[in-house]
């Protein structure tokens, strides 16, 4: 048979990357022909238009862009007519998707509908659009069965196919040492406060990485609050057992990891990330690492991040992690000394790293999952990478804003409680949402202290976690989905 899907999102592609398999496993004649990013690619279907080229998100952004939307909305209609689907299958992403959904139905077509439109927390008019257009609505959570049943539209359920990129993460368990070594090629250091050799705690990198770093220096760095609801003790292990901030490592190395997802939409990027490096200022005893989403240009992030700390009085350079021949501080074994020659630092008393001015950022692709699992702590911007990070169990603060005049609106018209779908699953504030205004570097550092120093607090955020896990169910939802649609289209 022949199948058209459209996803429009990082976590569309991710998603439509595993129907694909599906699909292709159960149809192995199967001609798939997609909207989506290089996940679909790899999966098997014909992507003929990359979602990067169409990612918008915010009322101010759509009304700046609607050309370009529409430019692209007439394109995709006259390359389904074209191809003549046995079905389009839409994922998610509902302000471009229902509007294909009405096309395709007036042109005779079948339509599904995966990963349905949330209109649980907003425009819950879409419902009546949903029971016109689309002939199979297909959803990945289990208290939208109800809701749906309610409005008269009976949904197929067949768990959520996070769990599937969970459970198949090929590099689940791996070492410190191993990460290190497996992903120092790829990682671009902005700034550093130590030599970035992996040989103290991890084997040697790559032969042939390069290194041209500078360290960050000058600014004054915020003092990071603790705020807690229990007495700080030593945290318990997760993904990434944490260390204290007293025993400052000499290695980037040996440095605790929080991981930073700012963000698949220049929208949510452009808000967060400055945010991330005046929190990685604030906690030079941290290695911060830029788990970037891929329709982030490194460009982009680079000049975010450098415009940051220049206005910080910071500058940065940047290399290959991977080499120790790098101008970061480098240990000085003479008690209490300190110079500015090479980067020369103290890890006693005095150290550079708790010096004013200094962080330590990083950049990577492609290793979310392997920088989740080995970090103490995360910012996370929302969206499905909190409910990838709760699945991982690593404990998180999701920090969300952007343009105003979108936010507020957006505030005003939206019905939840919480933004993040591990707390709406649970209906409980499992994790704080930092937002738009509250959303600043020293609350940012005052909440990932206390995830990492306070047992109890962090104790009960995993606890969540398993909780949110068992309600998800187990894996091998992509499979059962793509045989569900199978079976409706014969």
């Amino acid at each position: 048979m022949k199948y058209y899907i459209i996803a429009g999102e990082a976590s569309g592609d991710l998603h439509g990357s595993n129907l694909v398999k599906g699909l292709l496993e159960k149809d192995p004649s199967a001609q798939i022909r997609a909207w989506g990013g290089e996940l679909m690619r790899q999966a098997g279907a014909e992507v003929v238009k990359d979602y990067r080229e169409n990612s918008i998100m915010g009322f101010v952004e759509v009304v700046a862009n609607i050309g370009k939307i529409l430019g692209n909305m007439k394109e995709c209609c006259k390359d389904i007519l074209a191809f003549n689907p046995d079905v389009v299958i839409l994922i998610d992403y509902p302000g471009f998707n229902m509007k294909i959904a009405k096309f395709a139905k007036k042109h005779g077509l079948k339509v599904f509908y995966y990963i349905a439109p949330k209109v649980w927390a907003w425009k819950e008019r879409r419902v009546h659009k949903i029971k016109r257009y689309v002939d199979k609505l297909f959803i990945i959570f289990p208290f939208e069965v109800e809701y749906f049943r309610k409005w008269g539209i009976e949904t197929v359920y067949r768990g959520n196919p996070l769990l599937d990129s969970v459970c198949n993460f090929s590099h689940a368990g791996e070492s410190r040492a191993a990460f290190e070594a497996r992903t120092s090629p790829k990682r671009q250091v902005i700034c550093t406060t130590a030599a970035i050799s992996t040989e103290a705690t991890a084997p040697a990198a790559a032969a042939g990485s390069s290194v041209t770093g500078a360290t960050a220096a000058g600014a004054t760095a915020a003092t990071s609050p603790t705020t807690a609801s229990s007495p700080a003790t030593e945290p318990a292990t997760t993904a990434a057992e944490p260390t204290t901030a007293a025993a400052e490592p000499t290695t980037a190395a040996a440095m605790p990891i929080i991981a930073a997802l700012a963000g698949s939409r220049k929208m949510e990027t452009g808000f967060l990330l400055p945010r991330i490096v005046r929190t990685a200022l604030a906690m030079p005893q941290y290695r911060f690492i830029i788990a970037a989403a891929p329709s982030m240009e490194p460009e982009y992030l680079k000049k975010i991040i450098q415009k940051e700390l220049a206005a910080a009085g910071a500058p940065a350079g940047t290399s290959q992690a991977g080499s120790n021949k790098t101008q970061s501080c480098i240990s000085n074994t003479q008690a209490g000394s300190c110079n500015t020659q090479a980067g020369r630092c103290n890890t006693q008393a005095g150290s550079c790293n708790t010096q004013a001015g200094r962080c330590n950022i990083e950049i990577v692709y492609g290793e979310t999952y392997a920088v989740l699992q080995q970090s103490v702590a995360a910012i996370i911007s929302s969206g499905t990478a909190s409910l990838e990070a709760a699945l991982l169990k690593t404990p998180q603060v999701v920090c969300y804003g952007g343009n105003p005049i979108s936010f507020y609106i957006a505030k005003a018209v939206v019905k939840l409680k919480y933004i993040s779908l591990a707390n709406l699953i649970l209906d409980k504030l499992i994790f704080k949402e930092i937002l738009q205004n509250d959303c600043t570097p020293a609350n940012i550092s005052a909440e990932l202290e206390a995830l990492i120093n306070q047992k109890t607090y962090r104790d009960a955020m995993l606890a969540d976690y398993d909780k949110v896990h068992q309600l998800l169910g187990g894996g091998g939802a992509s499979g059962r989905i793509a045989e569900a649609m199978i079976e409706e289209l014969k």
